[in-house]
């Protein structure tokens, strides 16, 4: 995302299984949402936030923030 590829960062992104919940997974989640976001998918990175702002992990609350900034 950092070199302005937000379409290849989605797909290496969706590459990780979401559903494993290790310590990346938060992060993967986050960053995810923040792509979709930069290309003007909301309807996909607004449940990835939800699943972060609602259980405990290192992104819970700049999700949090960031829903009540979309909604």
């Amino acid at each position: 995302m950092e070199l302005q590829k937000t379409t290849e960062a989605i797909v290496t992104l969706k590459q990780f299984d979401l559903s494993k919940n290790n310590a990346f997974t938060p992060f993967v989640k986050w960053y995810l949402a923040l792509a979709y976001l930069k290309k003007d998918q909301k309807e996909n990175a607004m449940p990835l936030l939800k699943t972060l702002s609602q259980t405990e992990n290192p992104q819970q609350e700049m999700a949090r923030k960031l829903l009540k900034e979309l909604e």
